[in-house]
This record gives structure tokens, C-alpha cells and sequence, in this order.
């Protein structure tokens, strides 16, 4: 059952957790928000990346591939950029297409789920540098809109 299609999705504040919804996307104290997977259910592998993080690090300079592991058609409408499809069904090819474990992969899709399951993989078969940036819907910088 698609929680997000039949109750909506929950989002916590950050910064004080409040979890009503609409204080998630006002709060001027906080400045990231987290869905309700990314603030309960995530596991030993976790290793989030926060929006703001992710941004420091590419004007750093730091070689960063950003997977978007969202269907191709999901990309296709809107996506972050700078970002890569490589849509969750392809992750049995990962070794094959991202060879480099020492690359620092850093991957999103709709709800934080989805790449969180690919962190997993990546993280179980070797990669070193793996971020999970989580819900795309939370990204509140630039856009690609087709």
C-alpha cells in the first residue's frame, strides 16, 4: 500500500519536529525538512545528505555523481541538476556502470525510500562514499522542469 497516495506524506521540521505539515513547509527556524521514512525507519547503512551539505560540497569542488533513482519518465518531467538517471530497477548493473568505489555517489528519488534501498546495495557490495540526499519533494533549490 502507497502510504503517500492514500493519507498524503508526512513531514517533520528539522529543526524543532514538529510534525504537522503545514509548520514543516513555514517553519522559519528550520531549514530542512524530513519525511516520516527518513525520521523513523532508516537503518544501520544511513548516511543522509542534507540538501544544504550536498550544495557546500559541489561548490567545493568535490567529484560528486548525483543518481536520480527515480523512473526515467520521473526524470524526464523534473529533476535536480547536474543529476544522472539511473532509475532503482538498474541497481543490478551498478558494478558494471559505476565501476569506481571510491567515487562519492550521492542519490534521491520521490520519498527518501527508494534511495535509501540503493545506499544499501551500493554500501553491501563496497562503495565507500555513498550519501543519500532522500525526498526530491524536499529539495528547495533549483529545479530541471521539462
Amino acid at each position: 500500500m502507497n502510504l503517500n497516495r492514500s493519507v498524503g506524506l508526512f513531514y517533520f521540521c528539522a529543526y524543532c519536529l514538529e510534525s504537522d505539515t503545514i509548520h514543516a513547509k513555514i517553519c522559519t527556524e528550520g531549514s530542512e525538512f524530513m519525511s516520516f521514512f527518513e525520521f523513523f525507519v532508516k537503518g544501520p547503512y544511513a548516511n543522509d545528505l542534507s540538501p544544504k551539505d550536498y550544495v557546500q560540497k559541489v561548490e567545493d569542488g568535490e567529484s560528486i555523481i548525483l543518481l536520480d533513482v527515480r523512473s526515467y519518465e520521473a526524470y524526464l518531467n523534473s529533476h535536480i541538476p547536474e543529476a544522472v538517471s539511473y532509475p532503482f530497477q538498474s541497481f543490478n548493473n551498478i558494478e558494471n556502470d559505476y565501476p569506481d568505489r571510491y567515487q562519492t555517489y550521492v542519490l534521491y528519488c520521490d520519498e527518501g525510500v527508494l534511495s535509501y534501498r540503493a545506499l544499501e546495495i551500493m554500501k553491501k557490495i563496497g562503495y565507500l562514499h555513498v550519501y543519500d540526499l532522500g525526498s526530491y519533494q524536499t529539495w528547495p533549490y533549483e529545479k530541471v522542469e521539462q
